[in-house]
């Protein structure tokens, strides 16, 4: 994103929210993140 011309203001991860994949069998959860972008 640096190369995009855009600085990270905040980043975040909600351990609560879990990011499920559908048809994967096994159990699987992926915390949910979040970024905040600001062109520079």
């Amino acid at each position: 994103m640096a190369d995009l011309g855009y600085e990270l203001v905040d980043a975040w991860e909600d351990p609560v929210r879990r990011t499920e994949i559908p048809y994967v069998t096994e159990p699987l959860a992926i915390p949910y993140s979040g970024f905040y972008f600001r062109l520079q």
